[in-house]
């Protein structure tokens, strides 16, 4: 095709002579900094430090493993619709004090389509991962403790906490190769501005030269 367009002079076009100028510096200036990159040197030692220095990039926040049973407020509702779904929520949180297990209600009564047949199982969730007036009452559960009902945008929920796991920093073998690669990224960003620098000095004043007698023959004129 490319063969095709040469035979119709489409390369003589001034705009996509342009065009291929402009391909043809960046690939030569992504090929020379590839050059440069392949010759850098990393190792445990520099990386390991890196990750000493840097430990709280790493840090996993504080997560729950929750279940939950969801009582649908539509938008906009009226007062008797939101004081129906708080008396239903409260009455399903009412059965499960008294032994009623949660996984077979959630079947039940759950309207999240997502998590109902698995018993309101949301798995694990992060700080920050959801939505905040939720995030912020099932952070203060204990495991196996039964919340109130929560208000949330999409309604009243019904949550349990199955398990809590605090934040905490791996250790260095756990995140090793995302260590590595954060490392050499900041390695390839440190040469890309001393390469910048380099070429900055050996051109830029050629170009302020020749720029400068352009404009003494303009004056000229």
């Amino acid at each position: 095709m490319a063969l095709a367009g040469k035979k119709e002079g489409l390369d003589k076009d001034p705009e996509i002579k342009k065009e291929l100028i402009e391909i043809e510096k960046s690939v030569l200036a992504k090929k020379y900094f590839e050059k440069k990159a392949k010759k850098l040197n990393i190792n445990e030692r520099e990386i390991k430090e890196y990750y000493k220095k840097n430990k709280e990039r790493y840090k996993k926040p504080e997560e729950v493993h929750v279940k939950h049973i969801l009582i649908y407020v539509p938008k906009n509702a009226d007062k008797a619709t939101e004081e129906k779904a708080l008396k239903k929520a409260k009455q399903i949180r009412a059965q499960i004090l008294k032994g009623a297990k949660f996984e077979e209600l959630a079947k039940i009564y759950s309207d999240d389509k997502g998590s109902k047949e698995k018993g309101g199982d949301l798995g694990i969730i992060k700080k920050g991962q959801t939505i905040p007036e939720f995030e912020k009452e099932i952070f203060k559960l204990k495991p196996g403790e039964i919340s109130l009902p929560i208000r949330s945008p999409y309604g009243y929920h019904i949550v349990k906490v199955e398990k809590k796991i605090p934040e905490k920093i791996p250790s260095f073998e756990e995140v090793k190769d995302l260590v590595k690669e954060d490392y050499l990224q900041k390695k390839e960003e440190e040469l890309m501005a001393q390469i910048l620098q380099k070429l900055y000095r050996e051109y830029q004043p050629k170009i302020y030269l020749k720029l400068g007698k352009k404009d003494m023959q303009n004056e000229g004129r």
